[in-house]
């Protein structure tokens, strides 16, 4: 029977193996850290090799031959730009597809705060799209109802991951005209179950239900506010990210999926026909540019990718900047180190659970640095 990868970091999620299997005989289950990993059923599979032609990890991306260009942008429309996670790049980009009678596929919570791949096609549904969600979405059977829109032809717009941008164009084995694909720039995923956890434990210390997550709020002016989570009772829970234990372990790079930490997504070369992330440190060299209301990085990868940005940037303040400050930024340089914490935060997690990783790897910051931080 075939075997799909040796370890866990040669298998990035994407499901791309799982949707292409004639035979229905990859399931994708998840394994005791909370992460998708296909498993096969020797008695589908007729070893025909379609899952490894389509794998992501397997197959090295052809890039774009473009000359890339970057944007620092920002929203002219204040509520759009407020209700985004940095300068509202995306919106506009999903509106102009949805007003050509097309569809938008990117990730959403569901209301139990599960980050799924969806599909919409109205601009209200467009609202669930905004905002990071610092966890892997669930992207199984996506990709099917994506070639349907696309040979029925309908404009699509495809947001994800850059191993998830790449798992559904191998799965389309094709160009399409009508398919616009945006990676969004990745530090790398910590799993659900993970996040279900953080969200257990917070809703047991404040003793009520979740109604929303944001991971990017705005709620202090001239500040982008870390975590912001509402509660049924009316309470509010916030903290920037050193003080809050889901993101700390988030950016100490602890939980993330095992393939992050070998990404080969982690380049200049994008899959997307254009790349969106935060503009951080845009003001060492355009402090007239910056108002800490949060500024989009808008790279172009592709001539479709230059023309989609054609049809919406009448929406945007921007400039152009050098390349070579768009790639100063971590992601595009190389994956992110696996810490040597990580092991720990994964053995107290398994064996004892998300609080017992709070108490073991969560430390707060000094005073001194809390009063830095919160002045700023």
């Amino acid at each position: 029977m075939i075997t799909l990868f040796k370890n866990k970091g040669e298998c990035c999620g994407c499901s791309a193996c799982s949707q292409i299997c004639p035979k229905n005989a990859i399931s994708m289950i998840t394994d005791e850290k909370g992460f998708l990993y296909p498993s096969i059923s020797s008695d589908k599979c007729i070893e025909c090799n379609a899952c490894k032609t389509v794998c992501p990890i397997q197959n090295k991306f052809t890039y774009f031959d473009y000359s890339q260009k970057s944007f620092a942008l920002k929203h002219l429309n204040a509520g759009e730009r407020k209700s985004s996670s940095s300068g509202g790049a995306f919106i506009e980009l999903a509106k102009s597809v949805i007003n050509n009678n097309g569809s938008v596929y990117g990730a959403a919570f569901d209301k139990t705060f599960k980050v799924k791949h969806i599909r919409v096609t109205t601009l209200p549904e467009l609202e669930q799209l905004k905002k990071s969600k610092y966890v892997q979405s669930d992207i199984t059977g996506i990709y099917s109802q994506v070639k349907t829109d696309l040979n029925e032809g309908h404009p699509v717009l495809f947001s994800g991951t850059g191993c998830q941008v790449q798992g559904l164009k191998n799965y389309l084995k094709k160009p399409y005209d009508n398919l616009l694909c945006v990676d969004i720039v990745c530090h790398g995923v910590p799993s659900q179950k993970v996040f279900d956890d953080y969200l257990s434990m917070l809703e047991n210390k404040y003793k009520s239900k979740i109604i929303s997550v944001n991971f990017r709020g705005k709620a202090v002016k001239n500040k982008v506010q870390d975590m912001l989570i509402k509660f049924e009772n009316g309470k509010t829970y916030s903290s920037i990210a050193a003080l809050d234990s889901y993101y700390s372990f988030f950016i100490k790079n602890f939980d993330l999926r095992e393939s992050c930490y070998s990404c080969q997504f982690s380049c200049p070369d994008r899959t997307g026909d254009i790349s969106l992330a935060d503009f951080w440190k845009i003001e060492n060299q355009y402090p007239e540019f910056q108002d800490y209301k949060g500024i989009s990085l808008l790279l172009i990868n592709s001539e479709k990718g230059q023309h989609a940005f054609d049809t919406i940037k009448s929406n945007y303040d921007f400039i152009e900047t050098p390349i070579e400050l768009a790639m100063s930024q971590s992601p595009f340089k190389k994956p992110f180190d696996k810490p040597h914490k990580s092991d720990l935060f994964w053995n107290i997690y398994i064996s004892k659970g998300y609080d017992a990783c709070v108490k073991k790897l969560h430390f707060m910051p000094k005073l001194k640095y809390k009063i830095k931080r919160l002045l700023k």
